[in-house]
């Protein structure tokens, strides 16, 4: 049938690749129905210095990250995300504690992401000049100690 045909979006770009990356996540799905503001108040401490706020859902089928940007996030930022993404995915732990795997893949991304815009580099990449797009519906908007995520996540 027609109208199933079109619900049933099994082409859609997303499906295929591994792991899932939803870029400009809402704060519904960064958050996942957990309005704890202790929660908020830990990922916006964690990722203080960069200009998104990454988070991983796993369940048994899928690895499922989640990222939204910040006011002011660049292509540079979107790169960062990405590359904490993939290293995340190749060095998931199931047993872990998810704030621990996020801590010790940000700890990563500042010890190697130079390293890698040095082997763009080698490869003939102008790392200044890349073009990612940064997602229009940029949610979190940092005024104060949290005072901005907590009206957007009405807690």
């Amino acid at each position: 049938c027609v109208d199933c045909n079109r619900e049933e979006n099994i082409l859609t770009w997303e499906r295929f690749l591994k792991p899932q990356i939803v870029l400009g996540a809402s704060v519904e799905e960064i958050i996942g129905g957990e309005r704890s503001s202790s929660m908020v108040q830990n990922l916006l401490k964690l990722y203080a210095r960069e200009k998104y706020i990454l988070v991983v859902r796993q369940d048994q089928i899928d690895f499922k990250v989640f990222i939204s940007f910040k006011v002011g996030a660049t292509s540079q930022s979107v790169l960062r995300s990405l590359w904490q993404t993939y290293w995340l995915h190749e060095h998931w732990e199931e047993s872990n504690n998810v704030f621990d795997q996020l801590t010790k893949s940000l700890f990563h991304l500042e010890e190697r992401f130079d390293h890698f815009l040095q082997l763009l580099e080698e490869a003939g990449w102008d790392v200044h000049k890349l073009k990612l797009k940064v997602p229009k519906n940029v949610v979190v908007e940092e005024t104060g100690p949290t005072d901005s995520l907590k009206r957007e996540w009405s807690l």
